[in-house]
């Protein structure tokens, strides 16, 4: 919607969601998609679909509950960056760039995992982007920042998956609060199997 950054997505009953600022981020396997929406204060919500990417369908619509942020006289839920894991079981995101989450997909008990809590407005926390090393990168938003932040595990459940608010130097070059918006799928890394015959030195193999 040209003018109010607002992007429209429809999911099930053709409804639409809006998405205000926050990123909108497929799986890397392709079968799910997540919509961060909410930011300058508005109630904002967590989107998770299923995604078919033989028909371009989204289904199974659920909204995610998510811990509020504690603002001296309000309280919010103001996200704008969200990233999935390399194996889709896991989501991580920000709330009002000063709290950071893992919510584990698989798990229907305890699914969120404070990974976070900053304190300081120049280190708030913004985008998150999965690379082809399988880690997630994402921007920490202050003055002169010459490093990202790195969860180096993100398949791995809860504190397990090391966050690092500085963890890549980026050798003295500034990052502000965004990060380009890769694909996921180009990561993607399934475990390919085969079946191999005549596998004795000297003879052919068939494949």
């Amino acid at each position: 919607e040209l003018g109010l950054n607002n992007i429209f997505t429809y999911g099930p009953e053709n409804l639409p969601v809006v998405s205000r600022f926050g990123q909108m981020k497929f799986s890397a396997d392709g079968r799910r998609f997540i919509s961060v929406n909410g930011g300058d204060g508005a109630e904002g919500s967590l989107d998770l679909f299923d995604f078919d990417n033989r028909t371009g369908k989204l289904t199974n619509f659920r909204r995610l509950s998510i811990p509020p942020f504690i603002y001296p006289g309000t309280v919010r839920r103001e996200m704008w960056g969200a990233e999935f894991s390399p194996d889709a079981t896991k989501l991580y995101y920000e709330n009002n760039k000063q709290l950071v989450y893992q919510y584990d997909l698989a798990d229907t008990l305890n699914p969120v995992t404070l990974l976070s809590q900053i304190t300081s407005n120049n280190n708030s926390v913004y985008q998150f982007q999965l690379a082809p090393n399988g880690k997630i990168y994402f921007t920490t938003f202050g003055n002169r920042i010459t490093t990202a932040g790195v969860i180096e595990q993100p398949n791995a459940k809860g504190v397990a998956c090391n966050f690092q608010l500085r963890g890549q130097d980026l050798a003295g070059r500034e990052i502000i609060d965004r990060l380009p918006s890769f694909v996921a799928s180009y990561f993607y890394r399934a475990n390919p199997t085969f079946a191999a015959q005549s596998t004795c030195l000297g003879e052919a193999t068939s494949f």
